[in-house]
């Protein structure tokens, strides 16, 4: 069911490399559930040469929800990010929180994948990901303007 639209999306990042692309919500959307297999999606993605400049997220509480709902799914979601520590954000994707405990909310949702992580694994998940990513993507935009802008 998912296969057609791995392919076109594949296809579509693929043609846009070397741009970074990052996949919000590891690729689930609104009442989406991750289908059986989800995570060798993903990892087929993380494995392959030509979809190096992709990253995943796993902000969002239903992408919690899931991750979490099970020994085995923390065990598993584990597994995947200490094989691809660099290719994945943590982020709250919280809107308009009303105070900072609904701002932490979804990082305490994830405490079962924190305590399940290297302590390598989870600070890059956590912090180191998106510091690199992002001074990169700075100094990639300010480089662009500096040749194409006058």
């Amino acid at each position: 069911r998912a296969r057609p639209y791995v392919d076109r999306a594949k296809a579509l990042l693929v043609r846009h490399a070397p741009t970074t692309s990052l996949w919000a919500h590891i690729g689930l959307g609104g009442g989406v559930e991750p289908l059986p297999g989800h995570l060798a999606l993903l990892e087929e993605i993380a494995s392959d040469p030509a979809l190096a400049h992709v990253y995943f997220d796993i902000s969002w509480s239903e992408i919690a929800k899931y991750v979490v709902a099970t020994p085995e799914s923390v065990a598993l979601t584990a597994a995947f990010l200490e094989r691809n520590p660099t290719r994945v954000l943590f982020g709250t994707d919280e809107v308009a929180p009303r105070d900072q405990a609904s701002y932490l909310a979804i990082y305490d949702r994830y405490a079962p994948l924190w305590q399940k992580l290297s302590p390598r694994t989870s600070e890059l998940l956590r912090i180191g990901n998106y510091a690199r990513i992002f001074d990169q993507g700075r100094q990639k935009v300010r480089a662009w303007e500096a040749a194409h802008v006058r």
